[in-house]
């Protein structure tokens, strides 16, 4: 065995380098003929669609023009009723929103309000500071 092996010489880089585009060329074109002969000796499945969309079944009972009309009167009512709905609930919304905005808007006031009254109160205070420091160093 060891007389076999001492036999050949290592591969030089060039054929290792032709022996990988050799495979890379082959592999792929191997396949696509694979797939393509299986493509080929397959049977044709038949696909079937169900329902069945060509198959005309004679109806028990047929709608008639009457029903429609009848159906969309019904319809264009539930339809109006439900717009006037809307329309109150816009009308609804946009008070309830007017009212938030006089609330939001009465009570910046009275923060504005207090603030002024609180600088005022903080001069006063200050005021009065400077008074009792002033009684303070004479006494």
């Amino acid at each position: 065995m060891s007389l076999l092996f001492a036999q050949f010489d290592p591969p030089k880089s060039e054929h290792v380098v032709d022996f990988l585009k050799m495979l890379f060329i082959a592999v792929p074109v191997i396949l696509g003929v694979v797939v393509a002969w299986k493509a080929v000796t397959r049977k044709k499945e038949q696909q079937e669609i169900t329902p069945q969309p060509l198959i005309i079944d004679q109806a028990e009972k047929y709608v008639t023009r009457a029903h429609c009309d009848l159906t969309h009167k019904e319809t264009s009512r539930a339809i109006e009723v439900l717009d006037k709905q809307l329309v109150e609930l816009r009308q609804e919304r946009r008070q309830d929103i007017k009212d938030l905005h006089e609330k939001v808007n009465a009570v910046s006031r009275e923060v504005s309000e207090l603030k002024a009254a609180t600088a005022l109160q903080n001069q006063q205070l200050a005021r009065m500071d400077q008074k009792l420091d002033r009684l303070a160093a004479r006494a």
